[in-house]
């Protein structure tokens, strides 16, 4: 899933819960924030593409770390470089997935 720019500026509650056929979403640079349980269950949702973000001083904010609960144990953050990569693994709640972020 690619989401449009200008579409949303937050992906809210549940947004995409029990999406059992996500595999794979690119965040656009504009969403602020992912809320509770927005990618509950998503069993098979493998990468979630965070490149757009190239400031540590605007990540989008993660709300709840269960936004990301009932996915893949291989779920994989792809962010920009090692700069974001520590941003992120540094940030309240990204934290929680610190040893998933990867470079690309």
């Amino acid at each position: 899933v690619v989401l449009p720019e200008g579409l949303m500026t937050a992906i809210t509650n549940n947004t995409f819960r029990g999406c059992k056929n996500l595999q794979s979403i690119r965040i656009p640079y504009q969403i602020a924030g992912i809320y509770a349980g927005a990618f509950m269950n998503c069993t098979k949702l493998y990468e979630v593409d965070l490149t757009e973000f190239d400031d540590p001083s605007s990540l989008p904010g993660l709300a709840n770390t269960n936004a990301f609960s009932g996915t893949l144990t291989t779920l994989r953050f792809k962010v920009a470089n090692q700069e974001m990569q520590a941003a992120f693994a540094a940030a309240t709640n990204w934290s929680a997935y610190a040893g998933q972020f990867t470079t690309g």
